[in-house]
């Protein structure tokens, strides 16, 4: 009997399914995902510890609430944390480290279980937590990001980066300006405040 030689097929890569928890954003209709999202599915690294943030950028954010909060009026304004969702049209969704909202405007719609469709008043980043991978630089992700929320309605985003302690003021049709955290910020009106000092007046500016 002639024996027949099957040719053996060569398995197909699987590749593993990215789960929604890792996404970070949509933007342009894409997921962006968080940083060190490929870390958790080769299972190196739990969810937890890439969503979290590090010290010093809860810190930062911790000193940045505690002026807010004391200094704002919440008669008139909101103030909102937490990765804060915005829900801008149906191929973008972000995020939003702080933000500032006008409470009439935000109360003109039933508050639901959902990304927020109103555009805040001001909105503060501190650094990001997405993965770059599919920009040429960072730069590229706050500028398209910061277009976008523009687009949205908002009227000042701000980004705070830790790593080389500077701020970037963005203003709509404004040049954007770069200030190291000794140099005075206006938030709106007459609302200003120095990083710098904030983080001296909780005792933390010579340990960091």
């Amino acid at each position: 009997m002639e024996k027949i030689i099957t040719k053996q097929q060569t398995p197909k890569y699987i590749i593993p399914r990215i789960p929604d928890e890792l996404v970070y954003e949509v933007m342009n209709g894409k997921p962006v995902y968080y940083k060190g999202y490929k870390e958790v599915i080769n299972q190196h690294k739990q969810l937890e510890e890439i969503m979290g943030c590090s010290t010093l950028q809860a810190i930062v954010i911790n000193s940045i609430l505690k002026f807010l909060y004391k200094n704002i009026s919440d008669e008139k304004h909101l103030i909102l944390s937490n990765e804060l969702g915005l829900h801008l049209n149906k191929k973008d969704n972000l995020s939003a480290d702080i933000t500032i909202y006008e409470k009439k405007k935000l109360l003109s719609e039933r508050i639901e279980n959902k990304y927020s469709k109103i555009p805040p008043k001001i909105i503060i980043e501190i650094d990001t937590k997405a993965d770059l991978n599919d920009f040429d630089n960072v730069m590229d992700y706050y500028q398209e990001k910061t277009k976008k929320l523009f687009n949205f309605g908002v009227e000042k985003v701000f980004w705070v980066l830790t790593k080389n302690k500077q701020i970037i003021v963005t203003e709509p049709n404004k040049p954007w300006l770069i200030k190291t955290w000794d140099k005075e910020i206006i938030l709106f009106d007459n609302l200003k405040f120095t990083l710098n000092q904030l983080l001296i007046d909780d005792g933390i500016f010579d340990m960091i």
